[in-house]
């Protein structure tokens, strides 16, 4: 290991643990309060650090498959993030060059990567395989449908908070897979890879139910006073 990989790698571990910590606080205080915004920037730089960091090291180790995961983890806090901004800023509601590349790429990868862990020279199928087929299929989809949403971007309103909910909580998600892959060795192999897929999305259908419930609530509420 060279000093230079050692270097990449000890920041990347670094941020890593920030984001991980870090990213835990949005979800307890006030939705789009000042807490809120803080410690989801913190979030959202350390993860993207994080991630970028484990991009070089994927290409410099010529791994195509770890290099898709960074990739994902990159494009769910870029379209987390231009989901909120969209919502916010009308200027920011029409697609751009940069709305259409992301999900291009990422389906590119989502596509590539599987393929190119199965037929390396020393790959072949095993319980393991099953972890390239899922990542690429959840990259997929997430490409696939953002580039078929593209069209609504006409409109800012068009852009819910849930879609920045899903895709910030989506990318806490790869944070913790790659923490379980690195350090969970008491567990299987298969099951460090997965369970945080698994958990992970159980509870973002359980706080989606919560969210829209307390924006039928505020609603409710709004429409009263209004009366």
């Amino acid at each position: 290991m060279t000093g230079a990989h050692a270097l990449l790698r000890l920041a990347h571990i670094a941020a890593g643990f920030t984001a991980l910590g870090s990213g835990l606080i949005p979800l307890l205080v006030t939705k789009g309060g000042r807490a809120h915004r803080l410690w989801g920037w913190v979030y959202a730089g350390s993860l993207g650090l994080a991630s970028a960091l484990a991009l070089a090291l994927a290409v410099r180790g010529s791994d195509l498959f770890m290099a898709s995961l960074a990739v994902l983890t990159l494009y769910l806090l870029f379209s987390g993030l231009r989901a909120i901004r969209r919502r916010q800023a009308s200027e920011l509601s029409a697609a751009t060059a940069l709305d259409r590349a992301g999900p291009l790429l990422l389906l590119a990868l989502s596509l590539a990567s599987p393929l190119w862990y199965l037929t390396r020279p020393q790959g072949g199928w095993s319980s393991l395989s099953l972890v390239p087929l899922v990542f690429g299929a959840l990259g997929a989809l997430f490409a696939i449908r953002d580039l078929r949403s593209l069209r609504a971007l006409a409109s800012s309103e068009g852009v819910p908070f849930f879609d920045h909910f899903v895709r910030m909580l989506s990318s806490y998600i790869a944070a913790t897979t790659a923490f379980s892959v690195t350090n969970l060795h008491a567990l299987p192999p298969l099951v460090r890879w997965l369970w945080p897929t698994v958990l992970g999305t159980i509870g973002i259908t359980l706080l989606a139910r919560r969210f829209a419930r307390e924006d039928q609530e505020q609603e409710e509420q709004e429409e009263q006073g209004g009366d």
